[in-house]
């Protein structure tokens, strides 16, 4: 889903969190939103995962859907 999707459905009450994780394909990080009933990775508008260089931009990302706080997963599946 992609973010202005996202803002919609946060609006609306559908969403309950957000989360900052490793990308497990990718160097960097993804935000994973928490729904009713299952988590969901936001989306580009072209297709395939939003992939975060910084946990800033995942931050910002979050902020724009309307989240105020997000939870951070701090284990990399790689050596950075």
């Amino acid at each position: 889903m992609i973010i202005s999707e996202c803002a919609i459905y946060h609006s609306a009450g559908f969403l309950k969190g957000a989360r900052i994780i490793p990308s497990p394909t990718a160097l960097g990080w993804g935000l994973e939103l928490v729904g009713r009933y299952k988590p969901f990775m936001v989306t580009r508008q072209r297709g395939g995962d939003c992939i975060y260089k910084s946990i800033d931009a995942a931050f910002a990302a979050a902020t724009k859907i309307g989240f105020q706080e997000v939870t951070i997963e701090s284990t990399m599946p790689y050596d950075a």
